[in-house]
């Protein structure tokens, strides 16, 4: 019967007082949306749910025959309250069912009962979660349940969000750990001027990329560059240390004495104990690889300071004997440089300033222009350099086709640091096509033209050889053909460039002896290896130079007048050239892969000057 006075009470209006009695009433006007829809289906003729029934009884109905009950409801009564119950909709208050991250944080919880997410997460942009429903947690301390269903559900959410993120996460923590490293107190601006000279001393040969006036301008500003510049010019900088920090006593005393804060690997440690010097190019060869990123990134990013850090690595992991690591980072590299097309360089910026509409433009920023196009054709350079010198035989071939090199030569330092535009030339001119007029030339130049001899040479040693069907002095011979391009080579050096005390010491004063001598150390190494093959190893018993013995004896009886005579001066005269080369410049050999092989074809040129003394004047 309560009941049903109720429902009567909606269906027909009552007296106006009831209105005003039911409205004084606070616990009736915060009923739930749950409990009105559940009262509107009394109406259309469900039966009530009996928990309802007696809530209702119990909590809003003070006296049974009480004609002023909150529960006797008028038309106007119910226009007001929905009037109240619709302001409180728009102001949300808190629910009793929070999302993890506003329990977790302790705040407001406005959501509309945990089907979408609430207003602090999509503020927030972050992945709004509810607490599953679980039993009430018993009251005492102990429980080993309570706080599992809030933590289990954050967890699975942090491993996606790591997942998702991991690749941008990992490439700025590699910047930012770069700028770490390169913060030390102790690089100083002194420090990195000595650096820079070590640097130009040892690897300006095999790396002529640096522009160091640039350079030095970029790290004076420093803070000033953009945040992608800085991140690519911190990788050049840390390849600089890596390897010039070992040249260095002082650097090394630093590093040494640093804390293992960043993580040094198993290999660096290892290094450590036994020398001070490795251990601090290492640990900055360490830094650069962490540095340039997840591998996804270092894949998908291309830049000339990106491929300039990969030859540094390939030629450090050369110097260290580690030839398969020096080799995949040089390969890197390369690949890198096809994909930017630098050694179509030229050909493809003539065609972009042609077809600029404003000259004047190009006029203003000439020799910003200038400095750009001479670093990446250096780049590209310094591919070609390593891979003539890394690669050997069919276990490492060559990547880069000569004919594939349509960019100038290296220009001299002078037009490099002033920013001239001048014509090199070509590595192999095309024939038939008309060329400019050559103005400028350098050590440098001619080196890279001799690295490609160097290559024939290294190629056809390491492909037999001397097991070809043509004897050596044979015009179809590949002996032959290679000798005569040392020959020419060094008929076209110009007399500066030529081997002697006086050029060397005129190039040292413009600080150039580095590439002076590795372009006659080379030349000289070209020597030994080409005429090695025609030549016992150990001639003990042999009483003037002759053909190998495993050669045809025809081959050896036939031979012209005094051709191994000139063969073994030729091996003399390199190996004179050599020890004249290291003793007033090279303390610590620059050339480590070409010094073994230099030392050990000495003594073989030894025992010929000693069996043969007609020889002897090579040696003074």
């Amino acid at each position: 019967m309560p009941g049903l006075l109720r429902i009567q009470s909606i269906l027909s209006p009552t007296d106006p007082e009831g209105d005003r009695e039911s409205s004084a009433s606070t616990k009736a006007s915060t009923t739930s949306k749950r409990k009105l829809e559940e009262l509107s289906s009394v109406q259309e003729g469900t039966s009530p749910v009996p928990v309802w029934h007696a809530q209702y009884d119990e909590q809003s109905r003070p006296n049974a025959g009480d004609d002023n009950s909150p529960g006797r409801l008028t038309p106007a009564t119910s226009d007001e309250k929905a009037g109240r119950r619709g302001s409180r909709i728009k102001q949300p208050t808190r629910s009793s069912i929070a999302c993890l991250r506003c329990r977790r944080s302790k705040i407001k919880c406005d959501n509309d009962g945990g089907n979408s997410p609430c207003d602090t997460c999509v503020k927030g942009g972050h992945q709004c979660q509810y607490p599953e429903a679980v039993p009430q947690p018993p009251k005492r301390n102990d429980s080993p349940t309570t706080g599992k269903p809030e933590k289990e559900p954050q967890q699975e959410k942090k491993r996606t969000r790591k997942a998702d993120d991991i690749s941008k996460w990992s490439s700025e923590r590699s910047a930012v750990y770069a700028a770490e490293v390169l913060a030390y107190p102790f690089l100083t601006t002194e420090l990195w001027d000595q650096l820079l000279n070590l640097y130009k001393l040892h690897y300006a040969t095999e790396l002529p990329f640096l522009h160091l006036p640039s350079l030095k301008e970029k790290m004076r500003r420093g803070s000033c560059q953009g945040k992608e510049d800085s991140s690519e010019l911190n990788l050049v900088l840390l390849g600089i240390l890596m390897l010039t920090a070992r040249f260095h006593s002082d650097l090394v005393r630093y590093v040494m004495h640093l804390p293992n804060q960043h993580g040094a690997n198993n290999r660096s440690s290892a290094s450590k104990t036994k020398s001070g010097s490795l251990y601090a190019s290492d640990f900055f060869a360490t830094a650069l690889t962490t540095a340039l990123g997840p591998l996804r990134t270092v894949m998908d990013t291309l830049t000339a300071e990106r491929i300039q850090s990969f030859l540094m690595l390939g030629l450090f992991e050369w110097s260290q004997e580690n030839n398969s690591s020096a080799w995949m980072y040089l390969g890197i590299a390369i690949r890198m440089a096809k994909l930017m097309r630098l050694e179509q360089d030229d050909q493809r910026m003539a065609i972009l300033e042609n077809q600029a509409p404003d000259k004047n433009r190009f006029e203003r920023k000439s020799p910003e222009i200038a400095i750009i196009r001479e670093t990446r054709r250096r780049t590209m350079h310094s591919c070609f350099i390593l891979d003539r010198l890394m690669s050997c035989g069919s276990e490492r071939p060559l990547s880069i086709e000569v004919e594939s090199m349509l960019i100038q030569l290296p220009c001299s330092e002078m037009a490099f640091d002033l920013s001239l535009h001048v014509y090199t030339g070509l590595l192999q001119p095309h024939e038939g096509s008309s060329q400019l007029q050559i103005n400028d030339d350098s050590t440098l130049s001619r080196f890279v033209k001799l690295i490609e001899i160097w290559g024939e040479i290294s190629r056809y040693s390491s492909m037999g050889g001397r097991s070809q069907a043509h004897p050596p002095w044979d015009t179809k011979s590949t002996f032959y053909k290679l000798r005569e391009k040392i020959i020419a080579f060094y008929k076209d050096l110009p007399d500066t460039f030529t081997l002697s005390r006086q050029n060397y010491y005129r190039h040292d004063n413009h600080q150039a002896t580095n590439t002076y001598v590795s372009l006659h150390m080379l030349a000289s190494v070209c020597h030994i290896v080409l005429n090695r093959e025609y030549l016992p190893f150990l001639p003990l018993r042999c009483r003037r130079p002759q053909g190998h013995p495993i050669v045809n004896q025809t081959i050896i009886d036939f031979a012209p007048d005094r051709f191994w005579e000139e063969s073994a001066q030729d091996i003399f005269q390199s190996s004179r050239n050599i020890i004249d080369l290291y003793k007033p410049y090279v303390s610590i050999s620059k050339d480590q892969k070409f010094a073994p092989t230099n030392a050990g074809r000495t003594p073989q040129a030894q025992l010929f000057n000693v069996k043969e003394p007609t020889l002897a004047a090579a040696w003074d």
